[in-house]
């Protein structure tokens, strides 16, 4: 029997990590924009991608270093719930 490996993408970790940095960035650029709105995915995956963009390279080096971990061990607890 084999084992499934389920691969985490570096966007996952940064989108969990930097939430709070994401949604300063989608509030500033579409104040009345909600979760629940239809654009509201593809407005947070363009916030993702600008995020991602002005990140240092210690910044990089340190969500692949997550990813590393997550992709061994899974999120934090409390990461998994939200």
């Amino acid at each position: 029997m084999f084992k499934l490996e389920r691969k985490i993408p570096l966007r996952r970790v940064v989108g969990k990590v930097k939430s709070a940095a994401i949604e300063a960035i989608i509030t500033d650029k579409h104040p009345d924009l909600h979760k629940g709105d239809k654009t509201y995915p593809g407005i947070y995956q363009q916030a993702v991608t600008e995020l991602m963009s002005q990140m240092s390279d210690e910044e990089t080096t340190r969500m692949q270093e997550l990813l590393a971990e997550w992709q061994t061990d899974g999120p934090p607890l409390d990461l998994r719930i939200k």
